[in-house]
């Protein structure tokens, strides 16, 4: 393939133009070019080696506008040897308040009684710094470095650095320019196939070796992708969604799930509580039967045994699980029986960061509500979810802690990398969370997964912080 054949119409511009070396801004002028097309041309020459460029970087100090002023100091000199003068006065000057310290170690000046006033030597006072302004924009010697050093802290000058790019031609583009550049097309359009003006055209070639920007196409954070495929999927094994408020009540948060108000177990929520939030609005009716629940106890329990209170219930804080959506479908008068609900909640709870933990984190929870439902339901159900969510037939199922189910199970899955996981809890709600809510005779199996963890082992990372990443780099190869 003949090469002047694949120059881009910028280069076609640009080569011949290079019988001396010239800057950017020079070519630029001489071909009538933005600089960024300049700019672009003689990169893809240099590729092709038919150009070779030349960076030089040049570093000066200038004078900022606060420098443009001149010297505080020097101002406020002025004023004290005309007369005493207030601190509070000087400090008016812009870096008024500095020169007063600056004088007074030269000597200049005194500080007395809130007064500024001149010694013998101000008047007599040169300042080697106004000099060195004057000569700026420069380099300064080493001799002023010192000085150039006080005024750039002070910001009255900056350091400025500026590249100069120049190209020369190499003997490969002196060879091409000699020949001739060819006089190429570099578009076919719909009206030359329309009337044949196309025929006994040169055309530009393609060079198919030469490195074309990579281009990102538009996609969905990867993370929010895969939990679009979770809501599906469970829509598709027959659950229904539903829903609750970030902003949460104690309530339905914890109290309507069966936990004492002075139980040990709230403490491994480590709930954010709203600051100066008002009493949350919660039904009378329910609020009365889970305090009965909890002070009295249903189905032959004797409860908690503790006088239940109402104001702490209502308490507002940031849901700290996923439950209490399960919690308000339970008491809803539409609930479904039987019927399948599931929830995709954002949840927060104090934690250490880590490549597995964050103190704001998604979970897929939801119920199962029928008739003589047991333990064995619920464990098929989890391995179920294991081998559907997490791709992984590596699942244990082991015995759990939950104040709200009895009995209860934790559901761990083998990573690759990292080993064993706990993805979740599960268990049968106690007759105190379904009694007071659903006040029928029906059993719930309730269960939580951690669906930022599933998300790491279908997105194939190792550190859970990436699910939620700002890296443009990182989310244009993450896998979808």
């Amino acid at each position: 393939m003949s090469l002047a054949e694949s120059l881009h119409v910028l280069e076609r511009q640009i080569l011949p133009l290079l019988k001396t070396a010239k800057t950017v801004p020079e070519l630029a002028a001489e071909s009538k070019l933005p600089e960024v097309s300049v700019v672009r041309a003689l990169q893809w020459l240099e590729k092709k080696k038919l150009v070779a460029t030349e960076t030089t970087t040049d570093t000066h100090f200038d004078v900022t506008e606060r420098g443009k002023q001149g010297l505080p100091e020097k101002a406020v000199l002025a004023l004290v040897l005309q007369r005493p003068q207030a601190i509070k006065d000087l400090a008016q000057i812009q870096g008024g308040q500095a020169a007063i310290g600056v004088l007074r170690q030269q000597n200049l000046v005194i500080v007395k009684d809130g007064s500024v006033e001149a010694t013998a030597e101000a008047s007599k006072a040169t300042f080697p710094e106004e000099s060195l302004l004057k000569k700026m924009p420069c380099l300064p010697s080493k001799d002023d470095k010192g000085l150039a050093q006080s005024l750039q802290r002070r910001g009255l000058i900056a350091e400025t650095t500026k590249k100069t790019v120049k190209a020369f031609i190499t003997d490969a583009g002196k060879n091409l320019v000699q020949k001739g550049i060819a006089s190429v097309v570099d578009q076919l359009t719909p009206t030359m196939l329309q009337d044949g003006s196309w025929k006994g055209k040169n055309f530009r070639r393609y060079d198919l070796t030469s490195i074309a920007p990579r281009l990102h196409g538009g996609k969905l954070q990867p993370y929010k992708k895969f939990l679009d495929s979770v809501r599906k999927q469970f829509i598709a094994l027959g659950f229904e969604e539903m829903d609750g408020p970030v902003v949460e009540s104690d309530f339905w948060d914890m109290d309507a799930l069966y936990m004492p108000q002075f139980h040990s177990a709230r403490d491994i929520h480590e709930g954010y509580y709203v600051k100066n939030a008002p009493p949350a609005d919660v039904e009378e009716g329910v609020m009365k039967r889970v305090k009965e629940a909890h002070e009295k106890g249903v189905e032959g329990s004797s409860g908690w045994q503790y006088d239940f209170d109402v104001n702490h219930a209502k308490r507002q804080l940031l849901r700290t699980q996923g439950t209490a959506c399960s919690a308000r479908m339970l008491a809803n008068p539409n609930l479904k029986i039987p019927g399948k609900y599931f929830a995709i909640s954002r949840c927060f709870r104090y934690d250490v960061i880590d490549s597995t933990h964050l103190p704001d984190f998604n979970q897929v929870e939801g119920i199962v509500v029928d008739k003589n439902l047991t333990l064995r339901h619920m464990i098929g159900l989890l391995k179920q979810f294991a081998k559907i969510f997490a791709h992984t037939d590596e699942v244990k199922v082991v015995p759990g802690y939950f104040p709200f189910t009895e009995p209860s199970v934790e559901l761990f899955a083998k990573h690759p990398e990292l080993g064993w996981i706990e993805l979740g809890g599960a268990g049968v709600c106690r007759p105190g969370v379904v009694q007071p809510l659903v006040q029928k005779d029906v059993q719930v199996l309730a269960w939580g997964i951690g669906v930022d963890r599933l998300g790491m082992f279908n997105l194939g990372i190792k550190d859970i912080r990436n699910l939620f990443s700002k890296d443009l780099a990182y989310l244009r190869k993450a896998k979808v």
